[in-house]
């Protein structure tokens, strides 16, 4: 009977202990907010007692320093673009510009963003730590076309998408959620 109970009471520990994950916040610096935004995940994630690890690729030059995290580790790699900082004016026009259509915002993201990834993908030898690491999960937002194609690339195939805005048509296509005209 002790036997029996000792058993039971190991079998119902295992049941309620669960491993920390090792998580990757997956952040290129392209705005003081989205800095701020992935770092209070990776806080949050970091105070539940996960493994967490706020990764910053530098796109902004004005940003090469800021972080936003509090407790979480922060891992940089400096100096992966120029591109980003050449283009910002062209993307704030685009912005503005209300009477853009679908496919034209689709073909400018691409031409955007196409220089920056570009960059990123030359430099993935100097990623070869993120790999090692052997990170469970990556949060990342879907901001830069490119940022899924680098979590896949670290051997990272279990994946979050964070957003702080709307689900626009563009996010939705890429969840696989297309809207109909007579759901509109």
């Amino acid at each position: 009977m002790r036997v029996l109970l000792h058993c039971f009471a190991v079998i119902l520990l295992e049941c309620f202990i669960v491993d920390a994950a090792k998580i990757l916040v997956y952040c290129p610096s392209i705005s003081k907010s989205h800095v701020i935004l992935c770092a209070k995940y990776a806080d949050v994630l970091h105070n539940a007692a996960h493994d967490t690890v706020l990764f910053i690729p530098s796109y902004s030059s004005a940003l090469n320093n800021f972080d936003g995290a509090k407790l979480t580790k922060v891992w940089r790699l400096h100096n992966v673009t120029h591109a980003y900082d050449a283009k910002l004016d062209s993307l704030a026009n685009v912005m503005e510009d209300s009477h853009i259509g679908f496919l034209d915002r689709l073909t400018y993201d691409v031409d955007f963003w196409m220089e920056m990834c570009e960059d990123l993908a030359r430099q993935h030898h100097r990623m070869q730590h993120l790999i090692d690491y052997g990170f469970d999960l990556a949060l990342f937002n879907d901001i830069d076309p490119c940022n899924s194609a680098i979590i896949r690339s670290l051997n990272i195939f279990k994946t979050v998408l964070i957003s702080s805005e709307a689900i626009m048509d563009k996010i939705a296509w890429d969840l696989g959620k297309m809207t109909t005209m007579a759901e509109k």
